[in-house]
């Protein structure tokens, strides 16, 4: 079975729905719009969203996720389809919707800058002239200036979800397009002390705030903010866990 499959299992445990996120996604996107959840997992933040009354229409690549995304959602707020990011500009039409976040590391599965770009590019097309944009990915400033080996693990009730990073075997730590090996491990506490653990390992593009910054405003985005935090918080590129951006679309 694959890693990611078994992880849906557990993705609500090891990723919590979050107060703090959901009313900073509030906040900042238009009240009661269409919106795009890229990369939705199972729709933690989809499915609330809908309930605020917001039209959601949530993607991820990867089909289990989206099947528990459908079952959580017993109401049918929310349609849901399994689609890589990469291709959202063939799936809606341009301004089809007012915003779009991606959260939860997802954008720098996207293999390189020039991905990256055009993501963006993309995204510009099928939001409408002033759409709010929301992306938040790890603040990979601290973790490359610090050789930071990861970050803590995340435990709950009979999980534990270890991640660390590694520098890639076809990268150094440093360069224009440095990438990093996402190592993790899911450990799933059975009875009598045993222990099922599954491993994985992927490369992610390991972009920086300039990097960020830059391929957004390429793409036309405006007005860009960055925050350390959902809480809103001032981001610190040495000491910043997260990095959120807020952009707003001008094409």
């Amino acid at each position: 079975m694959k890693f990611y499959q078994v992880l849906s299992k557990y993705y609500d445990s090891i990723f919590p729905f979050d107060q703090t996120t959901f009313a900073f996604l509030l906040h900042n996107l238009p009240p009661r719009s269409r919106v795009l959840d890229i990369a939705c997992g199972t729709g933690t933040y989809s499915i609330p969203l809908a309930e605020a009354g917001c039209a959601v229409t949530g993607i991820d690549a990867d089909p289990s996720m989206i099947e528990n995304a459908r079952e959580k959602d017993t109401a049918c707020k929310v349609k849901f389809i399994a689609a890589p990011m990469g291709k959202i500009e063939g799936i809606f039409p341009s301004s089809s919707f007012d915003g779009a976040f991606c959260i939860g590391n997802s954008l720098v599965h996207l293999t390189d800058l020039e991905y990256v770009e055009k993501f963006f590019e993309d995204t510009g097309t099928i939001l409408k002239k002033g759409g709010k944009l929301i992306v938040q990915i790890i603040n990979f400033d601290r973790i490359l200036n610090k050789r930071l080996p990861g970050l803590p693990a995340i435990n709950a009730p009979g999980i534990e979800f270890i991640r660390r990073y590694r520098a890639s075997e076809e990268e150094e730590l440093t360069g224009s397009e440095e990438k990093v090996i996402f190592d993790t491990e899911l450990v799933v506490k059975q009875s009598e002390g045993a222990e099922n653990r599954m491993h994985q390992e992927v490369q992610l593009l390991a972009l920086r705030k300039e990097s960020l910054v830059a391929a957004v405003e390429t793409a036309g985005f405006q007005d860009v903010r960055l925050f350390g935090s959902f809480e809103g918080s001032p981001f610190n590129p040495e000491e910043s866990v997260p990095l959120i951006l807020s952009a707003t679309a001008t094409r």
